[in-house]
């Protein structure tokens, strides 16, 4: 109760603070809303001033009182906002002091709220995923909040900031050609990597998380076709350089001293696999989060691949996609962490010179608008007469809003279903 009344009277300070200096609400105005009020008349008063501020109307204890009764609140009366007026601040100070007690107060509410709802949603007998993606939901909008604009200090405080990340580049792929094209995988980044089935979207996925990890850098991995067992052979395969058949069916003496070896290097690296076959943008997040909190980092997460992600709602496909698009992008934002994810594409993705068009992801939602880059992966020697090289992929930067768009030449390891930079490592230039 004592609690309950030093937060009331942080609330009439507050308003008393803006009858003091009309001019102080736009110090308090996106901290705060009227709801976060625990006094409801209050809060009308709140939103009275807002509107009075926003029509440039001067904000005093009269105008006040009737812009709250014109909006339907008829029991704060003349005299209490007088008396506020009067009373309550001798300036306003402290208003920014008050507006944190405030919205202190209205989180703790909201929590208590959603301890409720949950219990409720639990008797209710609501899947658990539900349950766990709506409190994620109403958490993360209780930690979001509103920004105000930066003046121009510090918005060149910020350009100072990126230019210094770009020079230092964002996280390498670990393939050469490809990071001098995108100068790495910049935090807050959504990148797609589009490509028809069987392909090599995974193995390409796969080989620049190898490359993040021998690093020393985190990586959360979200598998929803393949297994734990089979991503990882996926990494021995790799790092031991024993194809994939060999490390299941008896793998000759010399096979099983590199296989033994890079298992006990591959147990001391950062990453987290997620084999979830269903598994929704909300529980990826909250997964993340906790690897976060968890290691103290998180520099990438893969997700493979986007279209098997389940929706929130039942809804078309178009639609569905475009939600989840834009979660994903959310999500890399504010986790501030590269997110590559895996796409398929619609059928007719390739004209008879092998070229694929951003326009092939654009029936799959927003993809296409929320990317900062989109690569396509391809194979040369199945639409170029004159290549002969099954080994040689053409890895295209259709989008980058941040770097260059153009092509990579990878060379694909079919033994290890892994990916390199191919003139490092297999041809030579013309």
């Amino acid at each position: 109760m004592e609690q309950e009344l030093l937060y009331s009277d942080a609330e009439c300070c507050l308003l008393g603070a803006i009858f003091q200096d009309p001019r102080a609400i736009f110090k308090v105005y996106s901290m705060l809303s009227p709801k976060d009020f625990s006094v409801a008349k209050y809060g009308f008063a709140f939103a009275a001033m807002q509107e009075l501020a926003m029509e440039s109307v001067n904000i005093d204890a009269f105008s006040v009182f009737e812009r709250v009764s014109k909006n339907g609140c008829d029991y704060l009366g003349k005299n209490e906002l007088f008396d506020i007026a009067e009373n309550s601040v001798p300036s306003a100070a402290g208003i920014e002091h008050y507006a944190g007690i405030i919205k202190d107060f209205s989180n703790c509410r909201m929590l208590s709220d959603l301890g409720r709802k949950i219990a409720d949603m639990a008797k209710e007998g609501e899947k658990m995923e539900d349950i766990v993606s709506k409190i994620y939901d109403e958490l993360n909008s209780l930690g979001r909040k509103n920004k105000d604009p930066k003046n121009a200090a510090e918005s060149v405080d910020a350009l100072v900031e990126m230019i210094d990340q770009n020079r230092h580049g964002g996280i390498p792929t670990g393939i050469r050609a490809l990071d001098y094209k995108i100068t790495g995988m910049r935090p807050g980044e959504m990148i797609v990597l589009a490509a028809p089935p069987s392909v090599g979207k995974t193995a390409l996925a796969i080989s620049i998380a190898n490359n993040v990890i021998k690093s020393g850098k985190t990586v959360a991995l979200f598998s929803l076709e393949m297994t734990n067992a089979e991503i990882a052979t996926r990494f021995i395969s790799i790092n031991s350089q024993v194809n994939s058949r060999s490390i299941i069916n008896r793998p000759t003496l010399d096979e099983t001293e590199r296989i033994r070896g890079s298992i006990d290097n591959f147990k001391q690296t950062r990453i987290f696999i997620d084999d979830s076959s269903e598994i929704k943008v909300a529980e990826i997040r909250m997964k993340c989060s906790a690897i976060k909190c968890k290691t103290g980092s998180l520099d990438l997460v893969v997700v493979d691949y986007l279209q098997l992600i389940e929706p929130n709602k039942k809804e078309n496909q178009t639609i569905a996609m475009g939600d989840i698009s834009r979660s994903l992008k959310i999500m890399a934002k504010e986790l501030e962490v590269p997110v590559l994810c895996l796409s398929q594409l619609n059928r007719g993705y390739k004209d008879s010179n092998g070229k694929i068009s951003l326009f092939n992801l654009r029936d799959s939602g927003n993809i296409e608008q929320d990317a900062n880059q989109v690569w396509f992966i391809n194979f040369p020697i199945e639409y170029d007469k004159q290549c002969d090289d099954p080994k040689l992929a053409r890895l295209t930067i259709a989008k980058n809003r941040s770097g260059e768009k153009g092509v990579v030449d990878l060379l694909y390891e079919t033994e290890y279903t892994s990916f390199k930079d191919y003139w490092e490592n297999y041809g030579t230039r013309n």
